[in-house]
């Protein structure tokens, strides 16, 4: 999954998913893979949960990463196998999360959300999403790096395109 987006700062400030693929069951999202670039712990977030029905964030398998509510433009990827789910923001590998006893066949097809999560209290996320992409297959990192340079220009470091300080 690949996408282009922008939010405003500040513009975020509740729990929300830039995009949530799977189902909602009593009011919570189950057997799910989402992405929020704007959560309230100042973070961003890729996950996939499956096989719970009561709290599945207990048993979600993600990777956090800083958070993209700065205006300018990102590319977010999410890279998701039967054994691993990687995230990947404007060109540069946040993570990797092993995914034991989960297969991706085992998702949800009954919701497929831009913007707008699958808690029943999540926020409508505010932003805009330039381009969305769903591929079939692995999505190598070269081809990643390759869209980041062509769609916003080059590969910035996390840290400077998300103005945090640090080496």
């Amino acid at each position: 999954l690949e996408a282009y987006i922008t939010a405003a700062n500040g513009a975020n400030q509740g729990y929300n998913a830039m995009s949530y693929f799977g189902r909602i069951s009593n009011g919570v999202g189950v057997d799910y893979r989402m992405t929020s670039v704007s959560r309230p712990d100042f973070t961003s977030r890729t996950a996939i949960s499956l096989g719970n029905d009561i709290d599945p964030w207990n048993t979600e398998y993600g990777i956090s990463g800083p958070r993209l509510e700065d205006g300018g433009l990102h590319h977010v990827v999410t890279v998701v196998t039967d054994e691993a789910i990687t995230f990947y923001i404007d060109g540069n590998e946040i993570g990797a999360s092993g995914l034991p006893a989960v297969t991706i066949g085992s998702l949800s097809n009954e919701l497929a959300y831009l913007a707008k999560g699958g808690l029943a209290g999540d926020s409508t996320w505010i932003g805009s999403i330039e381009e969305f992409n769903i591929y079939e297959g692995i999505l190598p990192i070269e081809t990643i790096e390759s869209h980041t340079i062509s769609y916003i220009g080059g590969i910035p470091t996390v840290a400077s395109s998300v103005g945090l300080s640090g080496s």
